[in-house]
C-alpha cells in the first residue's frame, strides 16, 4: 500500500479537522501518517497584541524555530495544510517551506488544503511556488473558507484566534468556518483521490461564486501596502517596534472601518 504524509499546521485546531475529515475516504488507498508543525513562539489563544505582533514577520517571511517529527520513510503523496495570516503564508508554514525536508517532500505529488477568510490567493500563490519550484507534482488545491462578509470576518477571525470558538457557535450571524463546511471537507477529499489517477489539477474554493469574495485588485493593493509597513516596523532591526505597531494597527481599523468600502469600489471598476 502507498504511502502518505499529511503535513500541517494548525493554529486553533480548526485546520487540523477539516484535514481529518479530508483524507477519511484514503484510507483504504494510503498508509497515512499524520505531522503537526508546531511553533511555540506562536501562542493561542492569542491577545489582541500577539495578534498583530506576527504581522512584519509574516509579511516578510521571517523564519521561526518550529518543531515537529517526520518518519524516515519513502511518501508517495503529499497533503499540505496551510493558512493565510495577513495575506501571506502564515509564519510556522513559511519556516517550513525553507527547511530542506520540505525540499524533499514536495517531490512528490502534492495536494494543497487551507482554512482561510476571503483573502487567500496570495498565500496559495506563495505555497504553490515553492512546491512547484522544488519539484512537486501539484495536483489538488482545495481553500475551505468563511463565508461572512467582510468586517463580520474579520471579528470572527479574531474570536477563533482569541479561543472563543464557543462564542461563535451560539451566535446565529457571527462569521468563523461554519461546521457545516467543515464537516463537507471529506467530500472535497474524495474528488482529490479521483484527481490523483488523473492528468488535470483540482481547484476548488468552498463556497464558490455565491458568497462575497475579496477582488484580486483590492487584495494586491493590501498585499503592496503591508510590504510597506512590515518594512517600516523592520527598519533599523525593529527599533520602536510597538510604537511602530501601534502606527500600523491605528492605519489598518482606519482603512478597513473607513476607507475600505470605497477602495473596494474602485478596484472593481
Amino acid at each position: 500500500m502507498k504511502n502518505l504524509l499529511v503535513i500541517y499546521y494548525s493554529q486553533t485546531g480548526r485546520l487540523k479537522e477539516i484535514i481529518s475529515n479530508f483524507v477519511k475516504s484514503w484510507n483504504g488507498f494510503f498508509n497515512i501518517d499524520f505531522v503537526e508543525i508546531k511553533c511555540d513562539a506562536i501562542p493561542f489563544p492569542m491577545s489582541y497584541r500577539q495578534f498583530f505582533d506576527v504581522f512584519p514577520e509574516s509579511v516578510l517571511k521571517l523564519p521561526a524555530k518550529i518543531d515537529y517529527t517526520i518518519q524516515d520513510k519513502e511518501y508517495d503523496c503529499i497533503v499540505f495544510g496551510f493558512q493565510p495570516w495577513f495575506l501571506h503564508t502564515s509564519i510556522p508554514i513559511n519556516s517550513f517551506m525553507q527547511t530542506d525536508d520540505f525540499k524533499k517532500l514536495v517531490k512528490k505529488t502534492v495536494i494543497l488544503v487551507s482554512d482561510s477568510r476571503n483573502t487567500w490567493r496570495n498565500s496559495l500563490n506563495e505555497v504553490i511556488t515553492e512546491v512547484e519550484k522544488n519539484g512537486g507534482n501539484l495536483k489538488g488545491s482545495f481553500i475551505f473558507r468563511d463565508t461572512a462578509k467582510n468586517r463580520r470576518g474579520f471579528f470572527s477571525l479574531y474570536n477563533w484566534l482569541s479561543g472563543k470558538k464557543k462564542r461563535i457557535e451560539k451566535a446565529s450571524s457571527t462569521g468563523g468556518i461554519s461546521q457545516e463546511i467543515i464537516d463537507s471537507a471529506s467530500i472535497y477529499g474524495a474528488k482529490a483521490l479521483e484527481a490523483l489517477n488523473g492528468e488535470n489539477r483540482v481547484y476548488c474554493v468552498i463556497p464558490h461564486v455565491d458568497e462575497e469574495i475579496t477582488s484580486i485588485k483590492y487584495e494586491q493593493y493590501a498585499i503592496d501596502k503591508y510590504l510597506k509597513w512590515a518594512k517600516f516596523i523592520r527598519k533599523n532591526n525593529f527599533k520602536h517596534r510597538k510604537f511602530k505597531l501601534l502606527l500600523f494597527k491605528i492605519w489598518l481599523l482606519f482603512m478597513f472601518f473607513v476607507m475600505s468600502p470605497h477602495i473596494s469600489n474602485k478596484t472593481k471598476e
